[in-house]
């Protein structure tokens, strides 16, 4: 950038300090950096006799800040010809701020708060100190740092105007942090914070480029950067590879166990081709760097933006004409809301939820194409629940009294008030930002404007802000719409707003099109010469970029670019008409028959349809498969045209629609029917001429077809069809594409079209039906439609042969619209009349259309081959067949109208079709019961007798049972089957899974031991196994053993490999039973042997070791981010690391890195990426004898091990992240989190082995705050975060001299989790009770790894209690819960609880017994519950009740006496004695109020799951057992036992055996001894009872002497010291 730029820049911000402040800026310094550094000293020396550690912490910030502008102005200045110095006009503003205050105390101490926030962000500086050293200065770093210092101006401006705007005289209440706490200067803030970001990364790329280019200078100077001035201490301590292989394992797994349940519920998946997450990913890839940077000076924005300003109102509305950029402007939007509200301090919640309605076609009318309003809110919810755990258990709660019928039936405001979406939780707000709204239909736009009409707008004069900000973004027609208009909501103009945006994608593709330097004249000139054109949108320029690109390719004339720019950019579709023209010329009548088919399905097709769909739709109609592949054809030859989306949908340019569509213009009779008429006349011939002449047109006509031959070459070729589809012509092609699927066989070449033909089939006949005018459908192919709906129907056997197409698609059929466009077809007379139809057909016909219900009539014939392929064959999966029944069985039953309708019905013999018809159900019945009745149906209507009633129709019951996880059911159903003559294999197998899903898996094991054996008590011969399925049954079986810790699943796992040894499944199941069960030295023996053979990849045809191959199942699963399968692949690594066995080693790494290869043809992305994550465990164990400390600024081994070693875990991250079309969300956000949790934990350890302040360890920490900027999520610590944290308060910890730097360390750890905290103590003080142990788990895990021990217990004991108190516990907990806080209880109180006591020892014997089973205690208490109520009854009534018992007893006698009751009134007047008013009762009904409180407050407790478990054993944090909880790693815990044998290098060796909680049986891999553990004590009844009542240990061991305070003390401590303002500290109430 020029200096004349750069003083533009400054000058712009000269003009907004004038009119922030009223006064001018001065060029020139007008106070010398001495004279600041005096007057801040003075300062502080006035205020001597109040100096406090917070007052020196200011004076050090401004003179930090002081310095540090200094060296940043002499950077900026540095090779700029600027008439002023930039630290000059930085120093006039301080000064000019500090001249501000003189007497006002307060203000002075708000001056020093900002003062805080900017000087931690501007010591990252203070290495330009040595600036000197480089050569020249970059010039983006050059512009960084001059952006940074001029928002530090902007932010002294807004500070001074705070003061003399008057805000400040309206606070009744001055806080320190009163100026950071507005909103203007909050924002300044942000900005300067991102500023400073964005001039780190540059500075860590060209810091970067110098290093790896060999300046030693320049890595001298890092290595001495002033953060403290100070080296540490080596650390010689071991790495070792042990890392945690899960994710979060506590709350997160509940949380995505909840998710998934929620997920169903709302009907949205991850991986669905509207998934919004996925569209605004890949919209800011597409984006140009600092997008929408207009918005900040947006008025109606920055309003609606502020959730704390109560002016403007709920709705903002985006608007503009396509093309102007307002997806992207939307995109923009949600960066800016998740980037400053994420950064937030404050402890209310903002979240951010929006949706991107797909573009649909301009020519549809109807809004099937594309998601519903609907399914936007349901996606909306989903986004805010991941959010907020908070939210997410409302929404869960309201889900469960719901189910799936009301889900898919509710109305949009039905969901937004169910769904709470409008109705955020206390302290939270709620941002909807929803884009493309016109792409709904009318009506469905509609709905949600009903909605937000009903949002407070700026007129309402709202005293506070309203919680919920809504932004629509659309077309200005839809806005316009009567009914939608909405005068009082504030509006954005892209047409207004866009011209910015647009400068910076022209200068960024064209930047892109000339990279080189001496082309910028040349750029620049394009760029002008475009941007001056009067009128043009992003798609017009993106036509004309297109074409000058071509013409610079093509080595155009530069006079050509005026006529491209006239041409293209005023008008897009010139360049799209000439497109068309020219393919019109171009391809071959074949080529445009093609092309054409293809338009129909992409414009006219009811949904999007993705390339493999229309290939198969393609072969339908052409029988011939494209060479290339259809993707390829559109990439070279039809990108014109059409486009492929991000999750893989053909798309059509809008464009083109107006183009190729055409209107019919002459009767279709008369297109269909062509006539040739042909007259010869002879003349002056003779008859041998005239007699050749008729033979050769006879022979053309018979024999060569007129294929008529000029000069010997072949002359005739398909007349070519225009480039154009009809909208009605279109619709009966793919209704004839149907009848020719339904007709032929199946085909592998067409089933993926399949579905799609049978889902949506009616709407297509629909359009058909109801074409009028030139385009009404003619006769012949009304009658062949007829025909083929009537067979559907009728013939059983089309459906039965597609029914794998039919099965999950079919389901559509049964709703009433499509019933009725189905049977629109066989009522039309003339068509009917045409069939031929027996006398039976016709009545059954005329039955249909009388019935009450048709459809169900109409439906009646197929479902019985319905019923017939659940129950009597094994086509297929065993659950769709009941689902059709069942949905069936919902229609209501077609009972007759009238007695004509009877003698019809009789006469078509329907005696079928009435067998059944009592029997129906609704689908709000539980599965369960809907499986039932259509078991009873099938009774009915096919009539079994005994002996079809045969193991095969219990078997596919039983099937059908456990695939609706009805377990008990379908285990009757097996046993049944199993009793039977003959049952098949399917039916021992069915039983044992269905008894394992049970938790038996002992059962399952006998079930299956048995059977193989042939010993089944029920076995008349033995089955019939094959060998495969022997080998799975024992992998099964080995499976359940390990599940049970028997050492027998060894056995059985050598079984399976001795019958198929070439089995990868096999192979890796004896690896894993060898692993788990520490049998090393069978595992590497394995290992080498597999490593030593060769197979065949049969994916692709590549041969490598069968340890690769094994490799590639491990992976290929999506379960290996999950225990065992990474644990598993880390222990073959150690295995062969040793030197005997390295060739093993060099072995697997060739083949990870074939595989790679292999993956990344295959375009598996989630497999690829798995292997990437194994390839950096690879290498590091390969190169351990290079690694060294220095590995970044190494240029020897030690250099590229760190590097490759990082570059494999970076790019499997990225693999996963930007790719969509992975199997599921869930194993993205899994690859994602370990892929960052290894390279992360390496970059950790690095850190710990390296002298602080050192070259390498200043680029390593800058990659590791990197990832954590990278791959952070609201509401969810990341490992990243917690190493980063981790290290901060490592090197705080042994900074014991300068205790500024320590200070300064601390306060970067805790900065990390800011906002997390701001979460936690915002869900502690919601109102909502149950988000507490998700709050309280993520504070223990924020002050873990900030360094503070004791919170950190303090935070786990009120989270963790333990719900399996042993019964020799129980007792003692419950005389601490019922005696109350020591020293407060009365003689009374005490009495009670013996009393207490005594009943639970009359109930139990067994109270010295060390059962520490969670139900048993729970069990205990709850009987403790009725009892304690029945003596608070009798206390409260005691003559009353007396003679009431008294009265029962007689009255029982009386029965058995055969006497009758008492009258009622009788009965009444025996038990309403008065109460006795006598004052000694009253505090023993108190006491057992009070203990009834206790004991009920304690089931909730016990029946909690928030438990803290050992991660090698799964032992949990109890009373017989004390845990180390990792100070480094996240989320990672060991028992006691656990941890003393990592000490020893015995629990993550190679014990042979069980050992302590059954050998390797961990859940995930761990760290290594060589960290830092926090003791967590044993749990005893006094700790018990102080963490029910919510109290805390300070001040003392937490075994010693010690003393208590209440929760909601120590909460507001908490609050305090990091720095909330008063009020959210102080006042708030806590719901604990």
């Amino acid at each position: 950038m020029s200096s004349q730029s750069l003083e533009d820049m400054w000058e712009q911000a000269r003009t907004r300090f004038s009119n922030l402040t009223g006064q001018t800026l001065p060029l020139r310094r007008s106070t010398s950096p001495d004279d600041l550094r005096k007057e801040l000293e003075a300062r502080a020396k006035e205020e001597k006799a109040k100096t406090t550690p917070e007052l020196a912490k200011a004076e050090d910030a401004g003179l930090n800040i002081l310095s540090c502008i200094n060296m940043l102005g002499n950077v900026a200045a540095k090779g700029a010809s600027m008439v002023f110095g930039p630290a000059d006009l930085c120093f006039n503003a301080i000064s000019m701020l500090l001249d501000v205050p003189k007497k006002v105390r307060a203000f002075h101490d708000a001056i020093d708060a900002v003062f805080e926030e900017v000087a931690p962000t501007l010591s990252q500086f203070k290495i330009y100190g040595r600036i000197d050293l480089l050569d020249k200065v970059d010039e983006d770093l050059k512009l960084a740092i001059h952006k940074v210092l001029i928002s530090f101006v902007d932010i002294c401006a807004k500070c001074i105007n705070f003061k003399y705007g008057g805000k400040w005289d309206r606070i009744k209440v001055h806080t320190k942090r009163v100026l950071c706490d507005d909103q203007s200067v909050d924002d300044e803030l942000k900005k300067f914070r991102t500023l400073v970001q964005g001039q780190q990364n540059v500075q860590n790329t060209v810091t970067l480029e110098e290093v790896l280019s060999g300046n030693r200078q320049l890595a001298a100077v890092l290595t001495k950067t002033n953060e403290t001035g100070q080296q540490t201490t080596r650390i010689d301590t071991g790495v070792k590879v042990l890392v945690e292989a899960e994710g979060n394992r506590k709350s997160d797994a509940m949380r995505r166990e909840q998710f998934d349940k929620l997920k169903v519920r709302l009907g949205v998946a991850e991986d669905a081709t509207n998934n919004p997450k996925a569209v605004y990913e890949d919209m800011l890839k597409r984006s140009v760097l600092e997008t929408g940077q207009w918005l900040a000076s947006n008025s109606a924005y920055t309003s609606w933006a502020d959730k704390r300003c109560a002016s403007t109102g709920a709705t903002l509305h985006l608007k503009g004409a396509p093309s102007t950029g307002k997806s992207f402007a939307v995109s923009a939007i949600i960066r800016r809301l998740k980037s400053e509200h994420s950064s937030s301090g404050s402890p209310d919640r903002s979240l951010v939820a929006y949706y991107f309605f797909p573009s649909v076609l301009t020519n549809k009318n109807d809004n099937e194409k594309g998601p519903t309003a609907e399914s936007a809110l349901k996606w909306i919810c989903f986004q805010l629940a991941e959010q907020d755990a908070a939210y997410a258990k409302v929404v869960d709660e309201a889900c469960l009294i719901r189910n799936d019928d009301w889900f898919k039936k509710a109305s949009c405001e039905e969901l937004w008030t169910t769904l709470r979406i409008g109705e955020p939780l206390r302290k939270t707000t709620h941002y909807v930002l929803l884009d493309g709204l016109d792409s709904l239909s009318k009506s469905a736009a509609r709905q949600l404007f009903d909605i937000f009409r009903k949002l407070p707008d700026a007129t309402m004069g709202a005293s506070q802000p309203y919680p919920v900000r809504v932004l629509v973004c659309g077309k200005p027609e839809m806005f316009d719409d009567d009914l939608i208009k909405h005068k009082d909501c504030p509006v954005i103009e892209m047409e207004q707003n866009m011209a910015v945006d647009m400068h910076k994608y022209v200068h960024h593709e064209l930047r892109a099109l000339f990279p080189d330097r001496k082309s910028q004249e040349r750029r620049s000139s394009i760029e002008k010469r475009l941007l001056e054109q009067p009128a043009f949108t992003f798609r017009s320029m993106q036509y004309t970029l297109d074409a000058i690109r071509q013409l610079f390719e093509s080595t155009g004339a530069e006079e050509q670019l005026d006529t491209i720019i006239a041409k293209y950019l005023r008008d897009p579709t010139v360049i799209v008409r000439e497109e068309v023209e020219r393919m019109q010329v171009q391809l071959s009548a074949r080529q445009i028959d093609l092309l054409n088919e293809l338009l129909v399905w992409a414009i006219y097709g009811v949904e999007y349809l993705r390339v493999h769909q229309l290939e198969a739709a393609l072969y339908l109609r052409f029988n011939e498969t494209l060479l290339q592949g259809l993707g390829h054809l559109i990439e070279k030859k039809l990108s014109k045209m059409f486009t492929v989306d991000l999750q893989g949908r053909v798309l059509v340019m809008s464009e083109i629609v107006d183009i190729v569509v055409k209107a019919r213009d002459m009767p279709r009779n008369m297109a269909e029917q062509p006539k040739i008429s042909l007259e010869i006349k002879i003349t002056n011939a003779d008859r041998a001429t005239v007699q050749r002449f008729l033979w050769d047109l006879s022979r053309h006509a018979t024999l060569d077809n007129f294929s008529f031959r000029g000069d010997g070459t072949a002359a005739s070729e398909t007349p070519k069809s225009s480039i154009m589809v009809n909208e009605v012509d279109a619709h009966l092609a793919i209704v004839k594409s149907a009848m020719a699927f339904f007709r032929t066989p199946p085909n592998k070449k067409t089933e993926a079209i399949g579905g799609y033909l049978v889902r949506r089939l009616p709407a297509h006949l629909e359009v058909v039906r109801s074409a009028t005018g030139l385009d009404k459908v003619g006769y012949d192919d009304k009658k062949t439609i007829g025909k083929f709906v009537f067979d559907l129907f009728d013939d059983s056997d089309i459906l039965q042969r597609h029914w794998n197409a039919c099965k999950s698609s079919g389901c559509g059929w049964f709703e009433a619209t499509n019933v009725e466009i189905l049977l629109g077809w066989l009522q039309d007379d003339a068509v009917v009349g045409s069939l031929g139809l027996s006398k039976s057909d016709m009545a059954w016909l005329e039955g249909i259309k009388r019935a009450r219900n048709p459809g169900r009539r109409l439906l009646s014939r197929v479902m019985r081959m319905v019923a017939t392929m659940w129950l009597r064959n094994r086509t297929g999966e065993a659950v769709m067949a009941p689902r059709w029944i069942c949905i069936f069985l919902s229609l209501e039953p077609p009972t007759a109208g009238n007695g004509a309708e009877t003698q019809s019905n009789s006469q078509a013999g329907t005696d079928d079709e009435a067998e059944g018809a009592e029997i129906t159900i609704s689908l709000k019945d539980t599965r369960e019961a809907q499986f039932e009745a259509a078991e009873k149906w099938c009774l009915a209507v096919l009539r079994p007798t005994d002996e079809q009633l045969d193991s095969l129709w219990f078997e596919r019951l039983g099937s059908a049972y456990a695939n609706i996880h009805a377990h008990e059911k379908a285990v009757e159903a097996f046993i049944e089957a199993k009793r039977r003559p003959s049952p098949s294999w399917d039916v021992f197998e069915g039983l044992a899974k269905s008894l394992s899903a049970q938790n038996n898996q002992r059962g399952a094991c006998d079930v299956l031991k048995l059977a193989l054996e042939g010993q089944d008590p029920d076995m008349e011969a033995a089955v019939d196994v094959d060998t495969a399925q022997r080998a799975v049954a024992y992998s099964r079986l080995a499976e359940w053993h390990h599940e049970l810790r028997e050492p027998e699943a060894i056995r059985f796992s050598e079984k399976a490999y001795e019958l198929c040894p070439d089995d990868q499944q096999h192979q890796y199941s004896l690896l894993r039973s060898y692993v788990l069960f520490g049998r090393d030295t069978e595992a590497r023996a394995l290992v080498v042997e597999a490593a030593g053979s060769q197979g065949l990849y049969q994916a692709t045809g590549h041969r490598m070791s069968r340890l690769g191959l094994m490799l590639r199942y491990i992976t290929g699963a999506e379960s290996f981010t999950r225990y065992p399968s990474l644990y598993i692949f880390c222990r073959i690594v150690t295995l062969v690391s040793e030197p005997e066995c390295r060739h093993v080693l060099s072995t697997l790494l060739h083949d990870i890195t074939a595989s790679i290869e292999s993956a990344r043809e295959e375009e598996n992305n989630y497999e690829r990426s798995a292997l990437l994550i194994c390839q950096g465990v690879a290498q590091l164990h390969d190169g351990k004898d290079d690694d060294d400390d220095d590995g970044p600024v190494s240029g020897g081994s030690g250099g590229q091990l760190f590097r490759a070693v990082l570059s494999s875990w970076r790019e499997s991250y990225l693999v996963a992240k930007n790719n969509p079309h992975m199997q599921s969300g869930q194993a993205v956000d899994d690859l994602c989190e370990l892929s960052t949790r290894l390279a992360s934990w390496y970059l950790f350890e690095k850190l710990r082995h390296l002298v602080r302040g050192s070259a390498s360890s200043v680029i390593i920490l800058g990659e590791l705050e990197r990832f954590v900027s990278q791959h952070t999520q609201a509401g969810r610590i990341s490992a990243a975060q917690c190493y980063l944290a981790s290290i901060y308060a490592y090197y705080a910890a042994r900074d014991q001299e300068d205790h500024e730097s320590k200070d300064r360390l601390a306060s970067k750890s805790r900065g990390i989790f800011a906002s997390y905290m701001a979460t936690v103590l915002g869900m502690l003080s919601d109102g909502d009770l149950d988000n507490n142990g998700h709050a309280f788990s993520m504070m223990y895990s924020v002050f873990l790894h900030t360094g503070d021990a004791a919170n950190a217990l303090a935070a786990m004991l009120l989270v963790f209690i333990p719900r399996n108190i042993p019964r020799r516990h129980l007792k003692n907990v419950l005389m601490e819960l019922l005696g109350g806080p020591e020293g407060t209880q009365t003689d009374v109180q005490g009495e009670v609880a013996n009393e207490i006591i005594g009943l639970l020892e009359e109930t139990d014997d067994n109270l010295d017994d060390d059962n520490d089973d969670s139900a048993e205690a729970y069990r205990a208490v709850v009987q403790l519950v009725s009892k304690v109520k029945e003596l608070h009854q009798r206390a409260t009534k005691p003559e009353g009740g007396q003679q009431q018992q008294q009265q029962q007893q007689q009255q029982e006698g009386s029965k058995e006496d055969g006497q009758q009751e008492p009258p009622q009134e009788q009965q009444e007047e025996a038990t309403t004695d008065d109460v006795p008013t006598g004052g000694e009762m009253e505090p023993r009904l108190l006491a057992y109020a009070g203990a009834i409180d206790i004991l009920e407050r304690l089931t909730k407790v016990l029946n909690k799951t928030w438990l803290y478990w050992c991660d090698h054993c799964q032992a949990t944090w109890d009373f017989g057992n004390s845990m180390r909880a990792c100070r480094f790693c996240h989320d990672a815990g060991l028992c006691q036992t656990c941890f003393e044998a990592l000490q020893t290098e015995t629990a993550g060796g190679g014990a042979q055996g069980g050992g302590h909680g059954g050998g390797h049986y961990r859940n995930r891999l761990l760290c290594g001894p060589h960290h830092e553990w926090l003791v967590l004590p044993r749990w005893d009844a006094k700790l018990w009872a102080e963490s029910f009542h919510t109290k805390v240990r300070v001040h003392g061991s937490i075994e010693g002497d010690y003393s208590t305070v209440s929760a909601s003390s120590w909460l507001r401590g908490i609050a305090k010291k990091w720095g909330f303002s008063h009020e959210d500290g102080d006042q708030v109430v806590w719901d604990l």
